[in-house]
């Protein structure tokens, strides 16, 4: 009668042990995805600064692997629109500079050889400004536009690890799994041998 007891009391305390790594178990697997979710705000805010972010992505990459419940997904999307302009930028700047060098090049050779540099100059002056395009007629060419996709990133977390939540969750759940297997072992019938 007494094992009986003993079994039911060790197996109440597996219950509540069970329960109180549970809830331990819980916070830790929800301050996992607080974390990353900081750590994400940080990145951002950095690229919104133009400050290097690539030692934050790896940092969030590193927690991610090692943590439960810590999925992250976000697109920089300060530095990809500071690098769309800048690539904006590098096709008008190469445009317009073929542009002035070829219309030049017609310049000096419409105006032949004139004996007076300062009449050369001024005939130079005249011809580009006659058959300078206007902006909107310059013909467009396409630019190397970087990929959205070298900008977004997305973390996987593993559905388990060996971080404090992974290993609380699991104490809670082999505690559960003991109460019960005590449990019913109290509650057996004895054989009775006739």
């Amino acid at each position: 009668m007494f094992k009986r007891f003993h079994h039911l009391n060790i197996s109440i305390l597996c219950l509540v042990l069970s329960i109180v790594c549970m809830i331990f178990g819980l916070f830790g697997y929800r301050q996992n995805l607080t974390t990353a979710y900081a750590k994400e705000q940080a990145i951002l805010t950095a690229d919104a600064a133009g400050e290097p972010t690539q030692p934050g992505v790896q940092d969030l990459r590193e927690f991610s692997t090692h943590h439960m419940h810590a999925d992250v997904s976000f697109t920089l999307d300060k530095a990809y629109a500071r690098d769309v302009l800048a690539a904006h930028t590098k096709a008008a700047t190469a445009q317009v500079g073929t542009i002035n060098t070829d219309l030049y090049a017609a310049a000096q050779a419409s105006c032949g050889e004139r004996t007076d540099s300062v009449t050369k100059a001024n005939c130079v002056i005249a011809y580009i400004d006659a058959h300078q395009p206007a902006e909107n007629q310059l013909a467009a060419k396409p630019e190397e536009l970087p990929l959205l996709t070298s900008y977004t990133y997305t973390f996987t977390s593993p559905s388990w690890s060996w971080d404090f939540a992974g290993i609380i969750i699991s104490l809670g759940v082999v505690s559960l799994i003991t109460a019960i297997v005590l449990a019913l072992q109290s509650h057996k019938p004895k054989r009775t041998s006739i």
